[in-house]
């Protein structure tokens, strides 16, 4: 599985959004604090060799902030390993 936060602008969400809900407030503290983004993308993948393809295509996205995958925790020669 890949986890893919996206880029996303402050001033795209304070200009569309109430301040009123709480939400929306926590959404902007959160976005102003430069943390990882809130908006985010899901993959699930066949295999890990293509688990670890569509990690580099992702991170080469301009939209695409930063991408997490089990692939960066499994050395690249494990599965030849385990066979």
């Amino acid at each position: 599985m890949i986890v893919a936060g996206m880029r996303s602008s402050i001033s795209m969400c304070s200009s569309s959004q109430s301040r009123v809900f709480e939400s929306v407030d926590t959404e902007l503290r959160l976005l102003k604090a430069g943390t990882e983004s809130s908006i985010f993308a899901s993959v699930v993948c066949d295999d890990l060799a293509q688990t670890r393809v569509l990690q580099h295509s992702l991170t080469g996205l301009p939209t695409v902030a930063t991408a997490h995958s089990i692939a960066e925790l499994i050395p690249e020669e494990q599965e030849g390993r385990c066979r």
